[in-house]
């Protein structure tokens, strides 16, 4: 089976077997959010960005593997989302990696179940 562009994703411009479960979330930021005398919760909404996301994994190769643990600070996140537009999202690397172990397959290791956590950092508009 031919490989499509929604079977990655991209760090910094590298190219990452996408996550399984890969379904990112929107959130709804607000500001000046206060409870009523009355118990309501009144908010403004100020933008929306998407939510902290766990990217996990059942293998990868060692090469990929390298690219999750030289991330360092800020981040560019690049995906296709649900109408398969391309989108760059700025990141920070919440967790450190997570990965129980390695195998060697046709001489190269794999990283098996590996794991991290992402932030989101900026906010959109509409």
């Amino acid at each position: 089976m031919a490989t499509t562009s929604r079977n990655y994703i991209y760090i910094d411009g590298v190219e990452i077997m996408r996550p399984r479960e890969f379904e990112l979330e929107r959130e709804d930021i607000y500001a000046a959010e206060y409870t009523s005398m009355s118990g309501d919760i009144i908010a403004d909404k100020t933008g929306w960005r998407y939510a902290e996301q766990e990217l996990k994994w059942d293998a990868l190769p060692q090469s990929q593997f390298e690219v999750l643990t030289s991330i360092s600070g800020q981040f560019t996140l690049g995906f296709y989302d649900e109408s398969n537009t391309y989108v760059e999202e700025e990141c920070i690397r919440t967790s450190s990696v997570s990965s129980p172990y390695r195998e060697a397959h046709r001489g190269e290791y794999w990283w098996k179940e590996p794991s991290v956590k992402v932030r989101f950092i900026y906010a959109h508009n509409s």
